[in-house]
């Protein structure tokens, strides 16, 4: 048995057997993580509060076979970001995003960074974002017709696309690059 302590975004939260739940966190040092989250579904569980979506919390682990959230205290609500419907949009959008397309347990300090400075500003950035991913769109060319001209990325098989050729694509599987 180990136990852990650092940061974490709260990714999301699910249901899980009985009264647990599921947590996906993304972690300073151990990156994308998933954590069983005991009796998370209980009323009265201490846990529930500091597990908000886009919460900055330290994270206690424990991890026998898989990890399990032993104890959980927000560090940041970033309330300015969720005042805003919009910017609020704009942060839910890249979690999904970075739960699509990160490695789980590939911890990335400059992602752990960006992610704090967006999220504390307020300006989100995906063609900063994908290239700290790795997918750089100035290195990049259409999928289908090779233009250098991108203004689309497409999640599902995570290529980039001009603006003729994302018409091809489902809307709600694409990400606008500003």
């Amino acid at each position: 048995m180990r136990e852990c302590l650092t940061e974490a975004i709260v990714l999301s939260v699910k249901s899980g057997s009985g009264q647990d739940s599921v947590a996906d966190f993304y972690t300073r040092e151990l990156g994308r993580i998933r954590a069983r989250v005991t009796s998370g579904r209980k009323i009265l569980s201490k846990l529930t509060p500091h597990l908000d979506v886009l919460n900055l919390v330290n994270l206690r682990l424990v991890e026998k076979r898989q990890f399990i959230v032993a104890d959980v205290v927000t560090k940041d609500r970033f309330s300015e970001l969720r005042s805003s419907s919009t910017k609020l949009a704009l942060a839910l959008n890249f979690l999904r995003v970075l739960r699509a397309i990160s490695y789980p347990a590939e911890p990335d300090p400059r992602l752990w960074h960006w992610l704090i400075r967006s999220f504390r500003s307020k300006r989100f950035n995906y063609r900063e974002f994908l290239k700290i991913l790795g997918y750089d769109p100035a290195a990049a060319c259409c999928e289908v017709c090779g233009a250098r001209q991108l203004t689309h990325f497409f999640l599902k098989d995570q290529s980039f696309l001009c603006y003729r050729c994302h018409t091809k694509f489902p809307k709600n599987k694409l990400l606008y690059l500003q």
